[in-house]
């Protein structure tokens, strides 16, 4: 009967110990917007706002609004020039990278595909684009 109490008594202290560590990363999420080219072969644009990804794992970016409504081309770069693949997402859908080194990171877009943005202006123009990153 002993022995049943602590084995009990060390399954539960395992098992506090594993949702303790499994709790201990608490991920941030942030808003924020920038205005990006249309034209797919531009260069990327950021608002310059650095996010703190303290240790390494995922980041993520969804991708909340654009206006007019299209389809972005995103990264993360950081201060050190590690940036992530290019993820082309629509409105409502999520940018997700694992294993991402941990450092400062801005957030880049442009359209994924050229669009006129401009009506009879010439070229193509720009887009306002909305996002939340988690990290």
């Amino acid at each position: 009967m002993n022995f049943k109490k602590r084995a009990i008594g060390v399954a539960l202290a395992v098992g506090g110990l594993t949702i303790a560590a499994a709790t201990g990363a608490v991920a941030t999420s942030k808003n924020g917007e920038s205005t990006a080219s249309c034209n797919a072969t531009s260069a990327f644009a950021t608002n310059g706002t650095v996010y703190q990804h303290s240790a390494k794992g995922t980041l993520s970016v969804k991708q909340t609004d654009t206006d007019p409504e299209l389809s972005s081309a995103i990264k993360v770069t950081s201060q050190n020039g590690n940036s992530t693949s290019v993820l082309n997402k629509s409105d409502g859908q999520t940018a997700t990278w694992t294993g991402v080194l941990a450092g400062q990171y801005k957030v880049y877009a442009r359209a994924s595909a050229s669009v006129n943005c401009n009506g009879f202006a010439p070229g193509d123009g720009n887009y306002n684009f909305e996002y939340t990153i988690t990290y």
